[in-house]
């Protein structure tokens, strides 16, 4: 493998692992609404961190890709959002 894969594949793993503890703390918490609402706003936090560092790292962070990932964060959280309240 090489180096730039290894470092890849490594950075992916810390997301899988952010993702995994968003996922494990919706199934312990399972009908508190506000507890969720904060795990979610976490979440989106994490996810728009690891997509900074990730590209700062990489030499490829732009103004661009910050807006990306904080549109990506604001419409997912926003979906997850309406669906816990409505359902």
């Amino acid at each position: 493998m090489k180096i730039n894969t290894k470092v890849h594949l490594l950075h992916y793993l810390v997301l899988l692992i952010i993702m995994f503890a968003g996922l494990f703390s919706f199934i312990y918490f399972p009908l508190n609404y506000s507890i969720r609402m904060v795990l979610v706003g976490l979440l989106s936090l994490a996810y728009f961190l690891w997509g900074i560092i990730h590209h700062k790292l990489e030499n490829s962070l732009y103004p661009e890709v910050i807006a990306e990932y904080l549109i990506i964060c604001v419409l997912g959280t926003s979906l997850v959002a309406a669906l816990l309240y409505y359902l």
